[in-house]
């Protein structure tokens, strides 16, 4: 999976692994069932609620990067 990362960051499709490593992270909590713990939910919210912006800058790095390959293929 690093590999897969590192190559993407390399690519310019990504600007780093590490950050996509810890949204990976974040999205993985929702994966646990914390019922009992309301603070630790909170917290993971926030986080989530706090990454947006850069979920979103990586959306809009790929799509440049695929529109510059769409481009390339038409020629």
């Amino acid at each position: 999976m690093i590999d897969k990362l590192n190559r993407l960051e390399k690519l310019g499709f990504l600007e780093s692994s590490e950050q996509w490593q810890q949204l990976r992270a974040i999205r993985n909590g929702f994966s646990h069932d914390y019922p009992d713990d309301p603070d630790k939910n909170a917290a993971l919210f926030n986080l989530a609620i706090h990454s947006v912006n850069d979920i979103m800058a990586i959306l809009k790095r790929i799509e440049e990067k695929m529109s510059l390959v769409e481009l390339e293929q038409k020629k």
